[in-house]
């Protein structure tokens, strides 16, 4: 295990990962545990699952679902949200924003990833950062699997292990 800014043995930078509704499909469910799991060895993280709304009204749902993610962060964590409106980084620039994360000291990052029809305005604001994942829309059990692909590879980038190849 290399021991890098990212090293789980020294205190480092945790990932809450806050995301709406469960993951249907056995094989992204399995996925995004083996993803789980290597990222265990390099940093604390943790995946919090919150319900789908029952409204019918696609604003009300995107409302009502950011309002039950934005109870859960407290205001001195950093705030990543993922949505399609957000800036596309490199899988080497989203490394390099990590690890500045931790060289600043930063000990808990909350990431975000809404339902279906993504996250309000008013939770947008509160990010400090706001990335996306591709102009493409992605079906947000996907995109949670792609969310944790791009952790995992981050942390071998910062770690300088042969996962990424440049």
């Amino acid at each position: 295990m290399g021991r890098g800014p990212l090293d789980p043995t020294e205190g480092s930078l945790k990932i809450e990962f806050l995301c709406t509704g469960k993951i249907q499909k056995p094989y992204l469910k399995s996925a995004v545990n083996d993803y789980v799991k290597r990222l265990q060895h390099y940093l604390p993280l943790s995946i919090i699952e919150l319900k789908e709304s029952p409204h019918r009204d696609p604003l009300q749902i995107q409302a009502q679902e950011s309002k039950n993610i934005l109870k859960l962060i407290d205001s001195q964590n950093s705030v990543i949200v993922w949505d399609e409106k957000g800036v596309e980084l490199s899988s080497q620039e989203f490394a390099a924003f990590l690890e500045k994360c931790q060289l600043q000291g930063k000990k808990k990052i909350v990431m975000v990833l809404g339902g279906a029809y993504g996250v309000s305005e008013e939770l947008r604001q509160r990010a400090h950062k706001v990335l996306s994942l591709s102009k493409m829309t992605l079906p947000h059990q996907l995109a949670r699997l792609v969310v944790m692909e791009q952790l995992y590879r981050a942390m071998t980038i910062i770690e300088r292990e042969p996962y990424h190849h440049s």
